[in-house]
């Protein structure tokens, strides 16, 4: 249970660095297991909406992950999402109804879509712009401490509270770095789920460094792994 909420968690954190109207970014993902992937992406941003799409590489260069989201640049409410692993056929979908949102999740290619709709309520995000919702809120992160923040989970088909946490400053490649821990909040679900540390710069913390914990792509059993992730953007 400790990697329920991994699916897309990783998908999420490349849109931190996003002041231009396009940006492309690309992250080096070494696995606990010694497998490494690539992340490739970019973020096309307009007035109020705009679109995320990321491509996750096998070390042969295969394609084995495609993300696509749309999302409120001001608020992080999540418009379409579509996530896809193109190894076992797992996906999960977001639909904007209005006052709901259509989640749909499928394990593998022998499963069918399980699908719910869920009450959209102020602050409820997806994973896949959770660092979006950073930037937006560094200021308070840094000031307060913690900040709480909602996650609709498409492979729980619910949604889960967590809290971002302002903890230490470390040295991550010669870059002195906030480390932001995102962890739930409930006292009896943080028993079963890890934590993940976000690194941010310290002279400008709307540049993501580092990420540790679960990463996307699974191993070749299809389990979930941890590893961490070196970021770069153009």
């Amino acid at each position: 249970m400790k990697n329920f909420y991994c699916i897309a968690i990783v998908f999420f954190i490349m849109t931190l660095h996003t002041n231009a109207e396009v940006k492309s970014y690309f992250g080096d993902v070494y696995s606990e297991k010694g497998t490494n992937f690539i992340y490739k992406g970019s973020i096309e941003s307009g007035s109020k909406l705009a679109v995320k799409k990321n491509n996750c590489y096998d070390e042969a260069g295969n394609i084995i992950i495609k993300e696509r989201t749309e999302y409120i640049e001001n608020t992080c409410e999540i418009v379409n999402m579509h996530i896809q692993d193109l190894r076992t056929g797992k996906e999960e979908i977001i639909i904007d109804n209005g006052d709901t949102y259509t989640v749909r999740f499928k394990k593998n290619n022998q499963t069918e879509f399980k699908e719910k709709n869920i009450e959209k309520a102020p602050g409820t995000i997806h994973p896949t712009v959770l660092a979006m919702y950073m930037q937006q809120n560094m200021q308070k992160i840094l000031t307060e401490k913690t900040v709480n923040v909602t996650l609709l989970l498409p492979n729980r088909l619910r949604t889960i509270d967590f809290q971002l946490i302002r903890q230490g400053i470390v040295t991550i490649n010669n870059e002195q770095c906030f480390t932001v821990k995102l962890e739930p909040s409930s006292l009896l679900v943080k028993q079963f789920v890890n934590p993940i540390h976000f690194y941010v710069k310290k002279d400008d913390p709307s540049v993501l460094v580092k990420y540790e914990g679960i990463i996307a792509p699974t191993d070749l059993e299809g389990n979930s792994q941890s590893g961490h992730i070196i970021f770069s953007f153009n």
